[in-house]
């Protein structure tokens, strides 16, 4: 999982390691992930109530393997996220909308193109203020729930599963 946000002003850079069983509801399909996010966040307060705004841009890298054969793929993702609407709850939350811009390319261990995918996520989020709505810094995503999703290009289950599968 990516990291919620860092402190405004830092310029991240973020690596995890994980394993997911069953990936793409396939049974007995183990692929195991190693994600790393290098990117840019800036927080600006908007409105009259000088609300805070996330505006980021990240990249992202994801080696998928296959433990079972050795092979593996490369996802790059290039993310672009902006908050374009912030309410404060009046009950220590502020439910903020978010809009996901993002291109993935998928490259095989060639490091020819195997896939494509493009599109938008707008997200609501649900966000627990810490009574202090003007300042991001002590802020904690609640919930999250996708208004609209819109991707177009190749089924990223299909990609991966036909090249390390």
């Amino acid at each position: 999982m990516l990291p919620q946000r860092p402190a405004t002003g830092k310029t991240p850079h973020y690596s995890d390691k994980y394993t997911e069983h069953n990936f793409c509801d396939v049974s007995g399909f183990t692929v195991k992930f190693h994600e790393t996010l290098d990117g840019r966040f800036r927080f600006s307060a908007r409105g009259p109530e000088r609300l805070p705004y996330v505006m980021q841009h990240a990249t992202i890298v994801q080696v998928a393997t296959n433990p079972a054969n050795g092979k593996s793929v490369t996802e790059v993702q290039s993310r672009n996220v902006n908050t374009l609407d912030v309410t404060d709850n009046g009950d220590g939350t502020s439910t903020a909308i978010r809009l996901i811009v993002y291109r993935t390319v998928i490259y095989a261990e060639s490091g020819e193109t195997i896939g494509h995918l493009t599109g938008q996520i707008r997200l609501e989020l649900l966000i627990d203020n810490g009574g202090t709505p003007t300042d991001p810094s002590d802020d904690q995503i609640i919930s999250g729930k996708p208004i609209k999703i819109v991707e177009h290009g190749d089924d990223v289950c299909t990609t991966l599963i036909g090249a390390i599968g």
